[in-house]
C-alpha cells in the first residue's frame, strides 16, 4: 500500500469493502438468529394458547365433577335419610311381631273351654295358625330389611360409577 493507494483512496476503499463483508456477514447471521428467535417466540405462544385451552378444559371438568360430586352427596345423604326412615319402620314392626309373639306365647294352648291346636278360636285362627303366621311375618320383615340394605347399596355404588365416570 503505496502512497499512490492512499492518494487515489484505493486502500480506504478496500477497508471500507473489507469491513461491510465483516459486518455485513455479522448483520445477516444476527438476522438469521432474529428470525430463529422469532419463530421459537410464535411456537412458544401456540404452545401457550394450547395450554390455556386445556387449562380452560380442565377448569370446566372440575366445576362439572364438583357438581356431579355434590349431587352424589344430596343423593347419599338422601338415600341414607330414606334408609333410615325404613329402619325405623322396620323396627317399628319387628317391635309389633315381638308384641304379637309375646302375646301369642302368653296364649295357653289347650285351656278349659278353648279349642285345640288344630281347631279355630274366636278369631277364626288356632294358636299353631297364628305362630305359623308371625314367623311367615317375621320372614317378610327380614327380607324387606334386605332388600332395603341392598337397595341402598345399588344406589351409593350406581352413584358412584356415575360420579366416578363423569
Amino acid at each position: 500500500m503505496g502512497i499512490l493507494d492512499q492518494i487515489t483512496g484505493k486502500a480506504i476503499a478496500q477497508q471500507v469493502t473489507e469491513y461491510s463483508e465483516i459486518y455485513g456477514e455479522i448483520l445477516i447471521g444476527l438476522h438469521r438468529d432474529v428470525e430463529h428467535l422469532r419463530d421459537d417466540v410464535d411456537r412458544a405462544q401456540q404452545a401457550l394458547a394450547r395450554a390455556e385451552q386445556k387449562v380452560e378444559r380442565l377448569d370446566q371438568q372440575a366445576t362439572r365433577l364438583d357438581r356431579q360430586h355434590d349431587a352424589l352427596r344430596s343423593e347419599v345423604q338422601q338415600a341414607i335419610a330414606q334408609f333410615q326412615g325404613l329402619v325405623g319402620c322396620l323396627e317399628g314392626a319387628e317391635a309389633e311381631l315381638v308384641s304379637l309373639r309375646t302375646a301369642v306365647a302368653r296364649l295357653d294352648p289347650t285351656p278349659a273351654g278353648h279349642p285345640e291346636d288344630g281347631e279355630p278360636g274366636s278369631s277364626g285362627l288356632s294358636v299353631g295358625a297364628l305362630w305359623r303366621e308371625l314367623e311367615v311375618q317375621r320372614r317378610r320383615v327380614r327380607t324387606l330389611v334386605f332388600l332395603c340394605l341392598l337397595s341402598l347399596l345399588s344406589s351409593v355404588v350406581l352413584g358412584v360409577i356415575t360420579w366416578t365416570k363423569g
